[in-house]
């Protein structure tokens, strides 16, 4: 995800303007032209996408590449789910207490760390997965405790248990977030509390000092035998239906609990009371589920034990309501996002690639259209060997502009008015801010026609850059806002600007 400007920070975003992987692409192909290397038709760079979006799908698999990603838990789904595997036996009368137990601790966990199902299930023998020496109890300096059955029967509300993850297909040799603690605050007035789950399954079901680095973390039978994946989802799949339809079972599966922690973090950011800052929910989110970037990284590394249990105890305060549906601009927290991304960017060159080869035959079948008959000044005719300076790009060669919402403007070339590169200070309302102020940008492209997001057409558009990203601006708008004042008299004496 692309961080989100000064700008757009303090205007309460939490990414920037577009999402889209086209942006970077776009300024990848400026500086290459600049430097007077070769940039190939983006017809071609199409393939290369596609190329990486194999690649990704062989790496992560084919769920990864469903665009209807799974759904949160709700506040009420959670807690009816808690329910089912603590009151008596009446509904999961084929589970064993055991099982029932090992389910609720394992479903405590996911919810707390948005753990991935491979992270503490055997996929095959000899595999990875969180063991019983994962988990820890600490004193109130931070030192490990033995796990005596003493210590974990002595464990009160406020003492922390420390734990580190397992090896997931992100990460398979664990070696970015394996060295990296979690930590979970014992509370016994929170039914989610994990720290209280693990106690309570430690001691109905204690594994020997000896074996703690053999046993699983979780076992459907309280011994060495772990969950498999496929029982995991098999036993969760008889759960869901449940507490809730099948159409809502149906979008939900074990990597909810990760998609849950991601929403009910996010439903603090900016909030008065147990609030994250906005600027750094994308990080604190990112680093409780270890999903590797720079900002979940400087988040965590300056991020204390205390904290860290804060911030878990905030995913899993079911006072604060949740409705089970995920944001659209939840934080990235896995590589679903590649998909939206590089189909954007397919999409959009598509799209130019299209439009380029419309202009061209309506330019071929009917000369007076476009192009065919230009009035003004005439280019002067190129020296031999420097076609280059003296026409106009080919089509593939035009600079493109990403706007947002995944549109592109073309350069169109030089105008009449010579006010590309020129410096304009607009008023935030141009970007529909009431606060009375003015930002500084420039021009750097003329776009010709454009037809605005309202509907309205601008038959002379120039394209302005304010802190890295473009915005299409029409002609009124840029003579008014010009800084130079030589150069607004003269664009008030001319008419409209033309194409050269």
């Amino acid at each position: 995800m692309i961080a989100p400007s000064a700008r757009r920070r303090r205007a309460g975003y939490g990414q920037g303007m577009p999402t889209s992987a086209l942006l970077a692409l776009y300024g990848w192909r400026r500086v290459m032209r600049d430097c007077g290397r070769y940039t190939p038709d983006l017809t071609e760079v199409r393939g290369v996408l596609k190329g990486i979006c194999a690649r990704y799908k062989a790496r992560w698999g084919d769920e990864a590449f469903i665009p209807n990603r799974k759904q949160p838990f709700s506040s009420r789904h959670v807690l009816e789910i808690l329910a089912l595997l603590t009151r008596p036996v009446t509904t999961l009368t084929a589970w064993s207490d055991v099982l029932r137990m090992a389910v609720l601790t394992a479903f405590g966990y996911a919810l707390s760390t948005g753990a991935r199902k491979d992270e503490w299930t055997a996929s095959f023998e000899g595999d990875s997965f969180v063991r019983r020496a994962s988990f820890a109890w600490v004193d109130k300096d931070g030192n490990d405790l033995p796990s005596s059955p003493e210590v974990i029967a002595s464990r009160k509300n406020g003492d922390l248990l420390r734990g580190k993850s397992a090896p997931s297909k992100c990460d398979r040799l664990n070696i970015e977030w394996g060295g990296r603690d979690m930590w979970f605050r014992y509370d016994d007035k929170n039914p989610l509390n994990f720290a209280r789950h693990w106690q309570q399954w430690e001691m109905a079901h204690p594994c020997p000092e000896r074996e703690r680095s053999w046993w699983p973390a979780f076992s459907p039978t309280g011994d060495n035998r772990p969950f498999t994946g496929k029982q995991a989802d098999a036993l969760l799949h008889s759960l869901l239906p449940k507490v809730m339809t099948e159409t809502e079972a149906a979008k939900r599966s074990w990597h909810s609990c990760r998609i849950t922690i991601a929403t009910r973090l996010y439903a603090r950011r900016g909030a008065r009371t147990d609030g994250i800052p906005v600027d750094a929910i994308e990080g604190v989110i990112q680093s409780l589920v270890r999903w590797k970037t720079p900002e979940a990284m400087r988040i965590y590394a300056r991020m204390e034990a205390q904290r860290y249990a804060d911030y878990v105890d905030m995913a899993t305060d079911m006072h604060v309501e949740s409705d089970g549906t995920a944001p659209e601009d939840l934080p990235e927290v896995d590589p679903t996002a590649v998909l939206a991304e590089n189909e954007a960017t397919l999409a959009a060159i598509d799209a130019e690639a299209a439009r380029t080869a419309k202009a061209g035959r309506t330019a071929r079948e009917n000369p007076t259209v476009g192009g065919g008959a230009k009035h003004g000044k005439r280019r002067a005719t190129p020296a031999t060997g420097d076609v280059a300076k003296g026409t106009a790009e080919p089509d593939a060669k035009r600079v493109l502009y990403n706007i947002g919402d995944h549109v592109a403007l073309a350069q169109a070339g030089e105008e009449s008015w010579g006010v590309v590169g020129q410096s304009v200070r607009l008023h935030n309302s141009f970007w529909g801010w009431d606060d009375g102020e003015y930002s500084d940008a420039r021009v750097v492209a003329y776009a010709g026609a454009y037809t605005f997001a309202a509907g309205n057409l601008s038959k002379h558009t120039y394209i302005v850059e304010c802190e890295g990203h473009h915005y299409p601006a029409t002609h009124d708008t840029v003579a008014a806002a010009l800084t130079d004042a030589s150069v607004k008299r003269r664009v008030r004496k001319a008419g409209p600007p033309r194409l050269l």
